[in-house]
């Protein structure tokens, strides 16, 4: 916004590749910007390109025709310093103050520092190599920035602020908690081939650091809130991270998918993903939710192997997960099928052997007791 009219740069361009390209069919000059000219002209109150153009024509002309024979003597030292003048208005000195007093300030781990640095090569190009080497200079530095930034975004890690229901940075609130197995984490940018492998290894750290510290993850959450974009590669590498989790028994979902994200992930994902996570989506506090909700009913399934794995409670029906465990057996059930009691009126009970944890929270099995 210039004097409160919108300036769109694209036009300028058009305009000048059009006349040169006018001028080279006619063997004119090549055609360039005149920056103390359009200086001068807003300097003085021009605000059209009528005045900017033909009115600053017209009174050149003049000049020239008229009054030629007295500018001949003017020191050449005194129309640069009216140039200098001129062109005084362009530069933008309040605004490299400006970044100067963000530097503090942080944003997706990115600090204002950096734009401070490009306004500065823009400003020395110019000054000494001409404008269109500055701006091609601060456009390069700026190039290599956005390379640098999406090649290695920022990772943010997520904890749940009672105050607002909302699993939010930990680093920006320190009233966030994080649960005891359960990473929950944000990509703050796009996810491709250039910085996926950077996710894996951020990863791969986390776990290490937290079982190193006696709290290994049971549970990964990928927040994809922040994330416009994924090409096939990133879903490639997800779905080999997903496997490569399964085997380790870390459950992975992720939440808040939507947009283009949302479509390639159910199209590729979907059968990884528990239903409803991605089509609904889910947040982050659900995925939680049903993390507890499972794990409870894994606790909930009985299992007379050694130890209760994970692997072997996905194996059994739905039915036969959602038995409630029976917390205590009863004395009589706990005997072999050799063994007989004697009744008190003088009958033998017979009672039979335990058997797999199904038809053993089958309420029939529990209650049929033949009395012989």
């Amino acid at each position: 916004m210039k004097a409160g009219y919108q300036v769109v740069a694209v036009n300028e361009l058009l305009a000048l590749g059009a006349a040169n390209v006018g001028g080279a069919m006619c063997g004119a000059v090549p055609t360039q910007i005149g920056l103390s000219r359009m200086g001068i002209a807003s300097a003085i109150g021009v605000r059209s390109q009528l005045g900017a153009n033909i009115f600053v024509a017209c009174v050149i002309a003049v000049i020239l025709l008229l009054l030629s024979p007295y500018i001949y003597y003017v020191p050449r030292c005194a129309l640069n310093i009216i140039i200098i003048l001129g062109a005084s208005s362009l530069t933008e000195f309040n605004h490299a103050a400006w970044l100067w007093s963000l530097r503090s300030t942080r944003t997706r781990q990115r600090t204002y520092v950096v734009d401070y640095a490009v306004w500065w090569v823009a400003f020395l190009f110019t000054l000494y190599l001409g404008a269109l080497k500055g701006i091609l200079g601060a456009v390069v530095v700026s190039l290599v920035l956005i390379v640098y930034q999406v090649a290695d975004p920022p990772i943010t890690t997520l904890g749940y602020c009672e105050e607002r229901g909302r699993w939010l940075n930990v680093k920006e609130r320190k009233d966030t908690t994080q649960r005891l197995g359960i990473l929950s984490f944000r990509p703050e940018g796009p996810l491709f081939y250039a910085n996926v492998e950077r996710m894996e290894e951020w990863l791969d750290e986390m776990e290490i650091s937290a079982s190193a510290e006696g709290k290994p993850l049971k549970s990964i959450i990928l927040s994809a809130a922040s994330l416009p974009f994924m090409d096939t590669s990133a879903v490639e590498a997800l779905g080999m991270m997903l496997e490569a989790y399964r085997k380790r028994k870390i459950a992975f979902l992720i939440a808040h998918a939507s947009g283009q994200p949302r479509q390639i992930l159910l199209h590729v994902l979907g059968d990884y993903m528990p239903e409803g996570c991605l089509t609904t989506p889910w947040t982050v506090e659900e995925c939680v939710q049903f993390l507890l909700r499972q794990n409870q009913e894994n606790l909930q399934v009985p299992d007379e192997s050694s130890g209760s794995s994970p692997a072997l409670s996905a194996m059994l029906s739905p039915q036969v997960r959602s038995i409630p465990r029976v917390t205590s057996i009863p004395q009589q059930l706990a005997v072999d099928e050799e063994e007989l009691d004697e009744h008190e009126d003088g009958k033998r009970l017979q009672v039979r052997p335990l058997r797999a944890s199904a038809d053993f929270a089958s309420s029939s099995n529990l209650l049929s007791l033949p009395v012989k």
